[in-house]
């Protein structure tokens, strides 16, 4: 019987574990990585949410031209105002068509009147970001920072 709980104290002796000391080290490195890469995973995510912007405003842009090109006698064509993602509606002599603007970004109304020697567009949308992009007629996009952050051509 001795001889067992012996044997058994010998056995709890060779068996290791971590320290308290281990474990907060560790513990420590993994709050550091976290600290590093949360960030980076926001600044990727607002960077998305503009690049849709970005793209709504390149398919409303093909939607106006087609818009002019199907109608060409038309005297302007106009879009509609959209909030928080939805269909914009393009018409153009009475004839209508529709395009997608992603969730969380708004259009700004407008239209262009056509037949004048510079016809002038800017088409606005807002990023759920809150920076804006406006495309004009040579789709040069520019970007109206939130929060006042002044203006940059891209």
């Amino acid at each position: 019987m001795i001889a067992r709980i012996q044997k058994r104290l010998e056995e709890r002796e060779t068996e290791g574990g971590f320290t308290l000391v281990e474990l907060l080290v560790v513990i420590i490195i993994i709050g550091i990585l976290a600290a590093i890469a949360i960030p980076l995973y926001l600044n990727q995510q607002n960077k998305a949410k503009d690049s849709a912007a970005k793209a709504d405003l390149a398919t409303i842009r093909t939607a106006v031209v087609s818009a002019i090109t199907e109608n060409p006698q038309a005297p302007s064509v106009s879009w509609t105002a959209v909030d928080d993602g939805g269909e914009t509606t393009i018409t153009a002599d009475g004839e209508t068509s529709t395009a997608a603007v992603s969730p969380g970004n708004d259009l700004t109304a407008g239209s262009v009147t056509l037949g004048a020697d510079d016809p002038t567009v800017a088409i606005t949308v807002t990023s759920s970001t809150g920076t804006s992009f406006t495309i004009d007629a040579n789709g040069t996009i520019t970007e109206a920072a939130a929060a006042g952050s002044g203006d940059s051509e891209l």
